[in-house]
């Protein structure tokens, strides 16, 4: 999505990381891989330990997914940026 952007003549820079994204050096490339590994690597550990929980809520009977009733359909025609 950086790529996207900074392709489409959009500055990217991260303000928490002190972060200025110009994809054109090397060290602007490997930073935003580095930080896509670890963006990763965290989804996949919330994933486990979602899963791990999981079998000990059922066991303490919880109703574990989305209530019954609620419709909430995402619109595919939302853009994922908003508009400023």
């Amino acid at each position: 999505m950086v790529r996207y952007l900074v392709d489409n003549g959009v500055r990217c820079v991260f303000v928490k990381n002190y972060l200025d994204m110009v994809l054109h050096t090397p060290i602007s490339k490997f930073i935003l891989h580095v930080l896509s590994a670890l963006s990763e690597l965290e989804r996949e550990l919330i994933s486990i330990r979602t899963k791990g929980g999981l079998p000990s809520l059922k066991a303490r009977g919880l109703k574990l997914g989305k209530p019954k009733g609620s419709s909430t359909k995402i619109d595919s025609g939302t853009s994922f940026c908003p508009s400023f």
